[in-house]
């Protein structure tokens, strides 16, 4: 994925809730519904990115983030976006 200025996205992962997620820096969260990734989010990124840094992870299970064998229920994902916003504020990337 490209920013505004056509210049790849940073990306990092963060181990948080108990699994590994894939995702870009701290900011505006754009999540992205089954059976999408955050790369569903590649035509708005550029628009948002002048005033916002812009997290668009891919959910537990999906993507380039960690598959665990259970708990890919909607509770336990959206612990994992607390967690990883929580996470994002204490050391970007």
């Amino acid at each position: 994925m490209f920013d505004h200025r056509g210049e790849p996205v940073r990306t990092g992962r963060a181990t948080v809730n108990g699994t590994h997620l894939h995702h870009p820096g701290p900011a505006v969260v754009l999540l992205h519904g089954l059976p999408k990734t955050g790369c569903h989010w590649r035509h708005l990124l550029p628009r948002l990115t002048p005033q916002h840094t812009v997290v668009v992870p891919d959910l537990r299970g999906l993507g380039d983030s960690a598959r665990p064998a259970d708990e890919c229920d909607s509770a336990t994902m959206s612990a994992d976006i607390a967690a990883l916003t929580a996470h994002s504020r204490r050391s970007p990337g």
